[in-house]
């Protein structure tokens, strides 16, 4: 069965994108762009494109957050979107992490030897 994601990107951009306003909002009164921002917002790229197996990598779902929200503050919308795709994408000479834990299953009832 195909999985029509646009409800779930809907619910994104609702519960994301006014905390990306806000954060925007404290960096543009000065208090600067924060490692633990770019950290916080990646992870919500990376966990959406988990949840959705791999059918988007997590670098489209910040770009699909930032065009289903209206942001008060674009550019500074624009200088985070920077900061958490260049956290989201390899950097050369590093090993490609996995976007789930390996080896990890999930054993039922009938997957066990009693």
């Amino acid at each position: 069965t195909s999985t029509d994601i646009d409800p779930m990107l809907n619910a994104l951009a609702l519960l994301h994108g006014p905390y990306v306003e806000k954060r925007s909002a404290e960096i543009a009164a000065g208090e600067g762009l924060t490692e633990g921002l770019v950290l916080i917002l990646a992870s919500i790229c990376v966990a959406f494109a988990v949840e959705l197996n791999g059918l988007m990598p997590p670098t489209a779902v910040w770009s699909l957050l930032t065009r289903r929200h209206l942001f008060s503050n674009p550019d500074m919308v624009e200088v985070i979107g920077e900061a958490v795709l260049q956290r989201l994408e390899p950097q050369e000479g590093e090993p490609c992490a996995p976007s789930c834990p390996v080896g990890v299953a999930v054993i039922g009832p009938e997957d066990r030897a009693d």
